[in-house]
């Protein structure tokens, strides 16, 4: 348990040991799946955007894009949440962060190639607003599991007191104590 380590090092050597139990066994299904239903919706109004009609075609195109980010964000956003779970407590915060980073910037890669292979429209632009958002999402983790919101495992609950306690919105950053 990483509870009584803190250092961004520590968690760093405890993952490269131990990924089964760090990746595999705290794949985070809460952060899965609200990155697949943000970035399908995100990759769906950009690829509606590349055709200057909305047809049938073009609809196809967009959903299909927005389709096969759902999918890839599913997969992979679980692994990167893990890793966001494991550095809650870590120390410098800004390690935290660069650390918690790492399975974004490998997702980027994947996504850019696949979408490359499928010739999605406007990727450039799809991938630039996906990679601002995983800026603002991997930051929006972190903090969120300081304060114990979208943890799975053993510090978890099934996600009703996740709701509720981010339903608090300004106790959640901190404005109010």
């Amino acid at each position: 348990m990483l509870a009584s380590v803190n250092t961004a090092a520590s968690i760093s050597r405890a993952i490269l040991l131990r990924p089964g139990l760090y990746l595999i066994a705290r794949w985070n299904w809460k952060s899965a799946l609200l990155s697949a239903v943000f970035r399908a919706a995100l990759f769906l109004r950009a690829t509606f955007r590349a055709s200057p009609t909305l047809t049938f075609s073009a609809s196809l195109v967009a959903l299909s894009a927005s389709l096969v980010e759902f999918v890839l964000a599913f997969a992979l956003a679980g692994f990167g949440g893990a890793f966001a779970q494991a550095y809650r407590r870590a120390r410098p915060n800004w390690l935290a962060f660069g650390a918690s980073f790492l399975p974004a910037a490998l997702w980027h890669t994947s996504d850019l190639l696949l979408h490359a292979l499928r010739h999605t429209p406007r990727m450039p632009v799809s991938t630039a607003i996906s990679i601002g958002y995983s800026i603002a999402a991997t930051a929006a983790t972190l903090a969120l599991m300081r304060k114990g919101v979208l943890l799975v495992g053993e510090d978890s609950d099934l996600g009703l007191a996740d709701t509720q306690r981010a339903a608090r919105g300004r106790r959640m950053w901190g404005a109010e104590r």
